[in-house]
C-alpha cells in the first residue's frame, strides 16, 4: 500500500489498494504490481506498512481447471465441488492445471475503510482483477471504486488532476472541503461509473481488435514466407535444369508426345 500525496498547501492523499490477480499457478509465486511514479506526486518519507495482503482479505481456491460443458470451471482436490468462473478467456491458459483463484470479497472494501481512517483521505480505490458477481472492469461498493489494474492509472490520473485542481483555486479550507466532497460525489457516481466502464469496455474491445489483427498478419506473413520459399525453389530447380541442359554437349533426345 503507497498513499500517494500531491505537492499542493491543501494536501489530499490518494490511497491504492493492490489485492492481486485472480489466476495464480500454484508452480509461479503472485506478486503485487507497482504502478509508476508520478514526478509531480511525492511519495511519503516514514508510512507505516499497508500493504493489503490478498491471503489476509481474500476469497482464495484451490483446485483444478477443467472443461464442464461448454463452460471452464474450478473443481477441488477431491473433485466434489466446482465454482463458476467469470473470465473464461483467461482460464483457457489453465486448463488441465492445478491453480489457486482469488475471488472477490466483501473483506475488500472493509480493508479499504480502514486506509480511508488510517490515512484520512477519502481517495481510495481497490485495484483487483476479482469483482463482485455480475460486474467486471470497474464498480462502486460502498462508495469504494474497484478497478482492474487495465484501467487503474486512468482513474488515478483523473483523481490527481482533480484534486491539484482543487489545490490551485485557492479556496478557502470550507470551499476545498466542498469542492473535495463533489469530487468524491461525482467519482462514485453512477454517470461516472458508466462513462468510466464505457471506456474500459472499448479499451478491451480495442485491444481484442489489435490481437486479431496481428494474429491475422502474423498467419498472412506465414503464408506469403512459405509462397515465397515455394517461389524461390522452384526458381532454383529450374535454373539447375537449364544449367544442365546448357553444359551438356550431347543433344538431348526429346520423346514425341502420343
Amino acid at each position: 500500500m503507497k498513499t500517494l500525496r500531491a505537492a499542493l498547501l491543501y494536501v489530499l492523499p490518494i490511497t491504492v489498494m493492490m489485492v492481486g490477480l485472480s489466476l495464480i499457478s500454484l508452480t509461479a509465486s503472485a506478486q503485487t504490481a507497482t504502478p509508476p511514479t508520478d514526478p509531480s506526486v511525492q511519495q511519503p518519507t516514514q508510512q507505516p506498512d499497508s500493504t493489503a495482503s490478498a491471503s489476509e482479505v481474500a476469497k482464495i481456491f484451490t483446485g483444478k481447471i477443467v472443461k464442464a460443458g461448454d463452460k471452464l470451471v474450478l473443481t477441488d482436490a477431491e473433485g466434489k465441488k466446482t465454482y463458476q468462473l467469470d473470465d473464461q478467456q483467461k482460464a483457457k491458459s489453465f486448463l488441465n492445471k492445478n491453480v489457486k483463484v482469488t475471488g472477490w470479497s466483501q473483506k475488500f472494501v472493509a480493508q479499504a475503510d480502514k486506509y480511508c481512517a488510517l490515512y484520512e483521505t477519502p481517495y481510495v480505490m481497490i485495484v483487483s482483477r476479482a469483482f463482485p458477481k455480475k460486474e467486471k472492469d470497474f464498480c462502486v461498493v460502498h462508495e469504494i471504486p474497484i478497478v482492474c489494474p487495465s484501467m487503474a492509472v486512468a482513474l488515478a490520473r483523473v483523481m490527481r488532476e482533480g484534486i491539484v485542481a482543487i489545490g490551485r483555486l485557492r479556496l478557502t479550507g470550507a470551499g476545498r472541503d466542498h469542492k473535495a466532497h463533489e469530487l468524491l460525489h461525482y467519482l462514485v457516481s453512477d454517470k461516472f461509473e458508466t462513462r468510466f466502464k464505457g471506456i474500459a469496455d472499448s479499451v478491451d474491445t480495442l485491444r481484442e481488435q489489435q490481437k486479431k489483427e496481428r494474429n491475422w498478419h502474423e498467419n498472412s506473413w506465414e503464408t506469403q514466407s512459405s509462397l515465397h520459399d515455394r517461389i524461390d525453389k522452384n526458381h532454383r530447380e529450374i535454373d539447375a535444369q537449364l544449367e544442365t541442359i546448357l553444359r551438356t554437349k550431347q543433344p538431348v533426345a526429346i520423346a514425341a508426345r502420343a
